[in-house]
Formats: structure tokens, sequence, C-alpha cells
């Protein structure tokens, strides 16, 4: 099942395999599944949504609403 996690973007894994979040439990690091999540344009200290698969790899991220 896929779970959907919610924080500020720490770093945001323009040339790393991994992001950073700093969530209401901490900051936590999550694995980057594709190059194209890599590449989206959105800036470190954003309150982003972390979308992740069954492996707890990084599927999507967008900016919180």
């Amino acid at each position: 099942t896929h779970r959907l996690i919610f924080g500020k973007l720490n770093y945001d894994g323009k040339t790393k395999n991994q992001i950073k979040l700093q969530t209401p439990e901490g900051e936590k690091v999550f694995p980057l599944e594709r190059m194209e999540v890599k590449t989206k344009p959105i800036a470190e200290g954003s309150q982003i949504v972390v979308e992740l698969n069954e492996d707890g790899m990084v599927i999507d991220l967008r900016k919180a609403q």
C-alpha cells in the first residue's frame, strides 16, 4: 500500500537519490525511486507531500495545499 507523508523539505535531492523531510516525528530521509522525481522544481523549506510505494521509496512529491 502507498503512504503519504507531509513535511517541510530540508533537502531537495537534485543531485542525490534521496530527500530529507522535517516531519512532526522529526527529520526523516526517503530514497527517490526515479530521476523524474528528483527534477521537480520545489524549493527547500517548502511544505510538501511525498507518496511512498510499498518499499518506502518516494514515487511522487508535490507542494502541500
